[in-house]
């Protein structure tokens, strides 16, 4: 099972047993690859200046706005562009139906382990996001 195959058909499978519209899972599959592409950039960002510090000077928030709001700023156009990106090149309508319908041909074994399948890159990004945060 790939990883995209667990993503868009483990969403798709999890809502369709709670009889809702299964199709929702390209849109919760999307946002997920979204808030995953961001953290990568994140972690790009802060491994860059962990390596490389006088870069830092480069990425400091505009006058006049406060760092809370210049997070919100910077995650907004994130979002704003990232979301797009992957909703017209692997989060297709077309894609989606070909993930899901791989998935649905494993076994139940196989599926349940989806989630793990999926989480686990996502929680180790977030320890070495973590990791450049606090060391």
């Amino acid at each position: 099972m790939t990883y995209m195959e667990a993503l868009y058909g483990g969403q798709y499978w999890e809502i369709s047993e709670k009889q809702k519209d299964g199709n929702l899972g390209r849109k919760n599959g999307n946002i997920f690859l979204t808030i995953w592409a961001m953290m990568c950039l994140v972690f790009l960002y802060m491994l860059l200046i962990r390596v490389y510090p006088p870069s830092a000077r480069f990425f400091s928030p505009p006058r006049g706005l406060s760092g809370r709001s210049a997070g919100k700023l910077i995650t907004l156009v994130l979002f704003g562009t990232t979301y797009p990106l992957i909703l017209y090149t692997v989060g297709t309508v077309r894609n989606f139906n070909t993930y899901v319908h791989n998935f649905l041909q494993y076994p139940d074994a196989v599926k349940k382990k989806a989630n793990k399948k999926i989480l686990l890159p996502f929680f180790i990004l977030l320890a070495g996001i973590l990791l450049l945060a606090f060391i």
